[in-house]
């Protein structure tokens, strides 16, 4: 295959299906939903339209509220997570690139699914390979 492949392409069949399915629902259920009206779903418009400075008020709290949450989330996350990112920036990564190609896998797969070493490293001892005399 020529050019570069999209990592979402390396993922189970039914991920990619459920992901459309469920993007596609969505579309079509607000679509469904701003016809069935049409007289009320035009009102609606008309009263934001009529009312944008109290709208764009109510958009602009809403949005400083979401940025807040998405910020300590994102926080949150970045620090639950620091661990692994660093055991696959070190370990996990390298091999990966290492490995590869004479395992006959593609660069884009995920090293996750083929790949584990604890965090402890207790297993990667095991399997060391023994010293030359």
């Amino acid at each position: 295959m020529e050019g570069r492949v999209r990592r979402r392409s390396y993922k189970p069949g039914w991920r990619r299906l459920s992901f459309r399915v469920a993007l596609g629902s969505g579309v079509a259920e607000s679509g469904y939903l701003a016809t069935r009206d049409l007289d009320a779903t035009a009102q609606t418009v008309q009263q934001v339209w009529d009312n944008r400075e109290q709208a764009l008020a109510t958009l602009e709290s809403g949005g400083i509220g979401g940025a807040c949450v998405l910020t300590v989330g994102s926080a949150a996350c970045m620090v639950l997570t620091r661990e692994c990112r660093e055991l696959m920036r070190e370990w996990v990564g390298p091999l990966h690139e290492a490995l590869h190609r004479p395992l006959g896998l593609a660069e884009q797969t995920d090293p996750r699914r083929y790949l584990h070493i604890p965090k402890n490293g207790v297993a990667w001892e095991a399997y060391a390979l023994p010293e030359e005399t």
